[in-house]
């Protein structure tokens, strides 16, 4: 999409969020995370791809946690609302005077569905006058609601606080040159007027709505999140897939092994459940292929699952599976967690519980831990080798063994079936040798001191963002 006009974008990201508190904690509510996209690169995604070039971020609380935003994106630039304590977003837009005029106001916390684009682009190209861009649903809260007249011109927007089902303003509105000028001038005023302390900056709408040519357009796929609640919705209404027939069981565990097994078996289960639906092959590998063809389930001291897969089922796992795993469960790469790039050269990707985390990591690496560090599913993505024309490797393979150690493709050209915490799941039809190559006399059992057993705490998060908090109740229903 390409707009005839260059067209600018605003947003206004300077608040506290304190209704989205605790999880607003430790980050600005733009940088909550949406399957696994922050909200404000959701926003900013959705205006690359309506042609919008420049992108203006008013930043304010914890405002540096947005400067990878300038690296990541070309034509993003952030100013900082140091009053954003103080003042309500009237001083942010102000920040932004010369930016007004063929552009988009967007509050920072609205998750753009990209069903939304086509109707927007249409609507900017095809109206010439300002927009505000409206949501039709329920609330019990005020609300802004616009009037239009006969003409179809905004001439009044109201107040409403009885619940009901209405048309009102979703945080995002575009505004022509004319009434761009017009904005600005009444910026100023409000600015000089000492009117802003207390003041959104649409009220400036709202007192003057006839000043300006405005329409409206209908959206049927923005969410504002601006309350805990708003959040649930949104991810209830994103994450459609809850997969009863796999319930977490944790709770039944009676030590922590057994809780992490109940939690990783589910996964597991999952996972393959998805493979199965989109003809995604996959295997079982490294450590969960020894312990399935040694133990018929987990190596005792095992912590996790190890799934191998190639580079195009992979890809096909990322277009049709992603989203498709329940909320509980976060599917973590370089793009999702940009933490994780850090060590993203020993895994490519990893499904992560939300509600756990392991201990022993956080003990052995203290505070530098800034990625999630749910119980994990860890995924071996395999390449066709460039030396070896018979022969699959990935890169942790180089990084574990100095010398590299390929899984051969008549190894793999069938998959056969194993058992593991009774299910048969794909192994590789060859793991015998693989095996072999892997860990020698694998049917042999390592000494003693080699058993490394997990510290893993099961209802209790790591500190990140994509985390949930395990609640009895609400989980067990």
């Amino acid at each position: 999409m390409k707009y005839e006009k260059e067209i600018n974008a605003i947003i206004l990201a300077a608040g506290m969020g304190t209704r989205l508190q605790p999880v607003t904690n430790k980050l600005p509510k733009c940088l909550i995370s949406i399957y696994g996209i922050p909200i404000i690169e959701n926003q900013i995604q959705a205006l690359r791809k309506l042609g919008v070039n420049r992108i203006c971020i008013i930043a304010g609380y914890l405002c540096d946690k947005l400067a990878y935003l300038v690296k990541k994106y070309p034509n993003i630039e952030i100013r900082v609302n140091n009053k954003f304590d103080l003042y309500n977003n009237l001083y942010s837009l102000y920040l932004a005077l010369d930016m007004l005029g063929d552009s988009f106001i967007l509050d920072g916390d609205v998750y753009i569905g990209d069903c939304c684009l086509p109707i927007m682009k249409d609507a900017v190209q095809k109206i010439d006058t300002s927009l505000l861009f409206t949501v039709e649903k329920f609330s019990s809260e005020p609300e802004w609601i616009p009037v239009l007249n006969e003409d179809g011109y905004v001439n009044e927007i109201y107040t409403t606080n009885q619940p009901g089902f209405y048309r009102m303003m979703s945080g995002i509105s575009y505004w022509n040159r004319a009434d761009g000028t017009i904005l600005q001038e009444y910026l100023i005023k409000y600015i000089d007027g000492n009117h802003y302390k207390d003041f959104f900056w649409e009220q400036i709408i709202l007192d003057n709505c006839n000043d300006f040519t405005i329409r409206t357009e209908l959206l049927e796929s923005v969410y504002e999140v601006d309350t805990i609640d708003d959040l649930e919705k949104l991810n209830s209404c994103l994450f459609p897939y809850s997969y009863p027939q796999y319930p977490d069981e944790r709770e039944k565990g009676k030590t922590s092994q057994e809780q992490l097994k109940f939690v990783l078996v589910r996964m597991l289960k999952i996972f393959d459940c998805i493979c199965k639906k989109h003809d995604i092959d996959y295997w079982l590998d490294y450590g969960t292929l020894l312990g399935a063809i040694r133990h018929k389930g987990f190596i005792p001291w095992d912590n996790d699952i190890d799934i191998g897969i190639l580079r195009a089922d992979y890809e096909l796992f990322l277009e049709k599976g992603v989203r498709e795993l329940p909320k509980d469960i976060f599917f973590q790469n370089s793009d999702t967690d940009p933490s994780m790039a850090s060590f993203s050269w020993l895994v490519e990707a990893r499904l992560r519980d939300r509600y756990s985390n392991y201990l022993d990591s956080e003990k052995t690496m203290g505070n530098t831990i800034n990625w999630h560090n749910g119980i994990q599913l860890d995924f071996f993505v395999y390449d066709q080798d460039a030396i070896y024309e018979n022969a699959i490797s990935n890169s942790f393979e180089r990084y574990l063994n100095n010398s590299r150690i390929h899984l051969l493709i008549d190894e793999i050209e069938m998959l056969d079936e194993a058992y593991f915490e009774g299910n048969l799941y794909p192994v590789p039809v060859g793991y015998c040798t693989y095996l072999q190559r892997c860990y020698g006399n694998y049917m042999e059992l390592p000494p003693e001191k080699d058993r490394r057993y997990p510290l893993v705490d099961i209802f209790t998060p790591c500190d990140h963002s994509e985390s949930l908090q395990w609640n009895t109740t609400i989980n067990n229903k």
